[in-house]
C-alpha cells in the first residue's frame, strides 16, 4: 500500500473541519450542560497564558476560545421554532 503526501492545503482543511466539529458538539451539549461551555473556554484561556507556550500557541488557543463563545446553540424546541 503506497501513500500519498499530505499536501498542506489538506491538512488545513482538515484541521478546519474538526475545529468546526469542536465547536459544534460544545455548542450543542452547552444546552444540556451549561457550564461546559464556560469550563471548556476557561480552560483553552489558561492553557494559553501557560509562560512555556510560543505565541503561536498562545494565538491559537485563545482564538479557539473566542469562536467557542460566539457559537450559540438553540435547545431543540427554540429550532423547530425557527424553521417554522
Amino acid at each position: 500500500m503506497t501513500q500519498a503526501p499530505l499536501s498542506s492545503e489538506y491538512m488545513f482543511r482538515k484541521i478546519e473541519a474538526v475545529e468546526a466539529a469542536l465547536v459544534f458538539a460544545i455548542a450543542s451539549i452547552s444546552v444540556q450542560m451549561p457550564a461546559l461551555k464556560g469550563d471548556v473556554i476557561e480552560a483553552l484561556k489558561q492553557n494559553a497564558n501557560r509562560s512555556d507556550n510560543p505565541a503561536s500557541v498562545k494565538h491559537a488557543f485563545l482564538e479557539l476560545s473566542k469562536l467557542i463563545d460566539q457559537v450559540k446553540a438553540l435547545p431543540p424546541e427554540g429550532f423547530q421554532s425557527q424553521n417554522q
